[in-house]
C-alpha cells in the first residue's frame, strides 16, 4: 500500500512538473515597456523576459544601439525602433534621444522665407531682412550667435549657423554638434558631419572671427 502511494505520490509530482515546466516554455515575450526616453550618452535595459532566447536588433545603431542582453545605449539625438524576439513573437520599442547640450537653437532647413520666420518665431532677439535672404540672431550681448539664409537657386536647402569665436569654446561647440552628427571626414580646413539618417550635411569651419557651421541637404 505504501509503495503505491508512493507511487502516485510520484507521477503527480512529474506531472505537475511538466505542466508547470509546458507553461514557463509557453511563457510569452515581455518588456518593461514600450517606448524609452533617453538623453545622449545614457544607458537602459528593455526589461526582457520570456522563456526562450531573446534577440535584439537596433533600426539605426547611430542613433541608439543595443547589446545582446538588451541594454540600450544613446547615441545621437533622433527617433529609432528597436525590435525585440523570442523567435516566437516580436516587438518593436521606440526609443527617442535628446540632447545634454541645448547652447544653440536646431538648425531648420527651408526655402520658403515665411516659413523660416514661422519656425522661429518668439525665439529670435532681431531678424534683419535682406529680400532673398535672413539674419536671425539668436541670444544677447557677447553669446549673441546667428542663423543666415540665403533664397537664392543656387543656396537652397541649406543655412549658416554662424558662431563668434571669442563667446564659444571650441569644446562646446563641438559637443553640441557630436550629438546630433556623427564625423564623416575632413578635407583641408573643414570638417564633414552626417545626420544619422545621412539626410544632412553639416560643414564645419573655423574663420578668423566666427566658428561657421554650413547645414544642407545630402
Amino acid at each position: 500500500m505504501k509503495k503505491i502511494l508512493f507511487l502516485l505520490f510520484v507521477i503527480v509530482s512529474v506531472i505537475g512538473c511538466s505542466k508547470s515546466d509546458e507553461k514557463e516554455a509557453q511563457a510569452p515575450l515581455k518588456v518593461s515597456k514600450q517606448e524609452f526616453k533617453l538623453f545622449v550618452g545614457e544607458k537602459v535595459d528593455v526589461g526582457a523576459v520570456s522563456a526562450q532566447k531573446i534577440t535584439f536588433t537596433s533600426e539605426n545603431d547611430l542613433i541608439a544601439a543595443v547589446d545582446d542582453k538588451g541594454v540600450i545605449s544613446a547615441k545621437l539625438v533622433g527617433e529609432t525602433t528597436i525590435k525585440v524576439s523570442d523567435g516566437k513573437t516580436s516587438l518593436n520599442l521606440k526609443v527617442v534621444v535628446s540632447p545634454k547640450n541645448t547652447t544653440f537653437e536646431e538648425p531648420y532647413i527651408s526655402n520658403s522665407k515665411e516659413d523660416v520666420l514661422s519656425h522661429f518665431k518668439g525665439k529670435t532677439t532681431d531678424i534683419d531682412d535682406k529680400g532673398e535672404g535672413l539674419v536671425l540672431y539668436l541670444k544677447e550681448g557677447s553669446l549673441r550667435y546667428r542663423y543666415i539664409y540665403i533664397f537664392k537657386e543656387e543656396a537652397k536647402n541649406g543655412v549658416q549657423l554662424s558662431i563668434p569665436i571669442t563667446s564659444y569654446s571650441s569644446d562646446e561647440i563641438i559637443s553640441w554638434l557630436k550629438e546630433r552628427y556623427f564625423f564623416y571626414e575632413r578635407k583641408e580646413d573643414q570638417l564633414f558631419f552626417f545626420s544619422p539618417d545621412r539626410k544632412t550635411v553639416a560643414l564645419l569651419k573655423v574663420e578668423s572671427k566666427s566658428v561657421n557651421i554650413f547645414f544642407f541637404k545630402s
